[in-house]
């Protein structure tokens, strides 16, 4: 609730523009300053295509267990590939993760402003939602992208984000023939 009603704060913050260049934290969690153009300069100005690059190369790794396509229409719904984006629940980066979802899935809270671990990040948490629905006859991927949107507790009790889902599914066809 404490990290909840910060980030929240900060959020409001930043939109009234009392925090457009400072640095927060947000029970621990170092908030950069943010102007997205204070981000990794090369990697902004290449944006997408060098966001695909870390990506693919991650699915690889993982072994493929969602397309790129997916990956890249789920980081356009999140943020608009603006790495220092943060919700107002406390989400961060490309792919929106919650602080204690990165520490979950084994990876530097701290570090979710660059894109390679919140990809990494992003991609690891996708493929536990969908292994953690799976037994529950909800590993479907509108299922899994309602979970990562809302959670898998959610989920489970049957809440599903049809707008979110179908917004995700709408910039992955976008991007089928875009990037392979």
């Amino acid at each position: 609730m404490k990290m909840f009603l910060g980030a929240a704060l900060l959020g409001v913050a930043a939109w009234l523009g009392f925090a457009r260049r400072a640095e927060a934290a947000v029970d621990g969690v170092t908030l950069p300053p943010s102007d997205p153009t204070e981000a990794s300069p090369a990697l902004v100005a290449s944006g997408p295509s060098a966001y695909a690059a870390i990506a693919r190369q991650a699915l690889g790794e993982m072994g493929n267990p969602f397309d790129l396509p997916l990956i890249m229409g789920l980081m356009q719904t999140e943020s608009s590939f603006n790495p220092r984006a943060v919700s107002s629940a406390g989400a961060m980066g490309l792919m929106q993760v919650m602080p204690f979802v990165a520490v979950d899935r084994g990876y530097d809270p701290n570090a979710m402003f660059d894109p390679e671990q919140n990809i990494r990040c992003g991609i690891a948490h996708l493929v536990w939602t969908r292994n953690y629905l799976m037994p529950l006859g909800k590993g479907d991927l509108s299922s899994v992208l309602s979970a990562y949107n809302g959670g898998v507790g959610n989920v489970s009790r049957g809440w599903f984000n049809a707008g979110y889902v179908s917004k995700v599914i709408a910039y992955r066809d976008n991007w089928a023939g875009r990037v392979a």
